[in-house]
């Protein structure tokens, strides 16, 4: 007599592979599981072009901050007004001392000779 075996038990958990395919193949559901990775996707590439379009801007930003910031080290450098307002006037300029005064002057200074006469005076005085 041939053994007879008896068929395995059926549980109650169906092969993973065969269930995803069963819900795929339902029509209704494909569309849904499409819209869903779809916005998914959408999701991920928007948020990925908004990040590159604030990193560029926020690279602008950080250009034009460096661009500032040498313009008011050159600006510290620069006279002030009250530098400015301390300057020479024409007026100043124009009751300077000329060649001619500079040299009537210098005429008119004792030299190292009449010191020296001046000096011996007083000692024999």
């Amino acid at each position: 007599m041939i053994a007879q075996t008896q068929p395995t038990p059926r549980t109650n958990q169906p092969n993973n592979n065969l269930t995803a395919i069963a819900w795929l193949s339902n029509p209704v559901l494909l569309a849904i599981v499409t819209i869903v990775l779809t916005n998914m996707c959408t999701y991920w590439l928007t948020r990925s072009r908004d990040h590159n379009k604030e990193f560029k801007e926020t690279k602008k930003l950080n250009e034009r901050l460096i661009v500032e910031n040498r313009i008011l080290q050159v600006l510290q450098q620069v006279a002030t007004k009250d530098d400015i307002a301390n300057m020479a006037t024409k007026d100043d300029i124009a009751n300077m001392a000329t060649k001619d005064d500079i040299a009537r002057l210098e005429s008119n200074m004792a030299t190292k000779k009449d010191l020296k006469e001046g000096l011996d005076n007083v000692n024999k005085g």
